[in-house]
């Protein structure tokens, strides 16, 4: 059943290729999705009996798979957006000073974070709950560009998140 799901799939994405990129004659695209859509809806039908013979079992993996990496997905774009809401502002790291209301204890501190601006709402959570943070903070943050190959001056970007004396940095790979 998947490797012919697979096929059709591939046949409708060939499809809307060679509609949209390609700008093919929409004759001969019909012609082509006909053709092979229809073979593969033979095979497709052909195949179907045997779902009670057992091919249940292989549907019911997909489906966990499908709401496993579904559910994976929105909890990513609510936690990007929830960071996005509730990051800290700069007035309140002003406010703070230099030392940020706790002792600063050498070393450097790398916290992840998807945000690219501003300050991420976990820091306020270290800062509140943490007796001393390092001295360096980075804010690391990775971000995929659709391209095969980044120049190596634009790999790692460091920027100063706020005035120098708090040495509080972000770096975006």
């Amino acid at each position: 059943i998947a490797e012919i799901a697979v096929m059709m799939v591939t046949t409708v994405l060939v499809t809307l290729v060679m509609i949209l990129i390609w700008q093919i004659n929409i004759f001969i695209v019909l012609v082509f999705s006909l053709l092979f859509l229809g073979v593969e809806l033979l095979f497709f039908s052909s195949v179907l009996r045997n779902i009670v013979d057992g091919s249940w079992i292989v549907l019911v993996f997909a489906a966990i798979a499908f709401m496993v990496m579904f559910i994976w997905n929105y909890g990513s774009k609510l936690k990007y957006e929830t960071e996005v809401r509730q990051k800290l502002s700069m007035d309140i790291m002003n406010e703070l000073g230099p030392s940020l209301g706790t002792i600063r204890a050498p070393g450097i501190g790398l916290l992840y974070t998807e945000l690219v601006r501003g300050v991420p709402a976990i820091f306020g959570q270290f800062l509140t709950t943490l007796p001393a943070i390092h001295s360096m903070i980075i804010f690391v943050c990775i971000k995929y560009v659709p391209v095969p190959v980044v120049p190596q001056n634009e790999r790692f970007l460091f920027r100063r998140v706020c005035p120098k004396s708090y040495h509080i940095f972000r770096c975006i790979a």
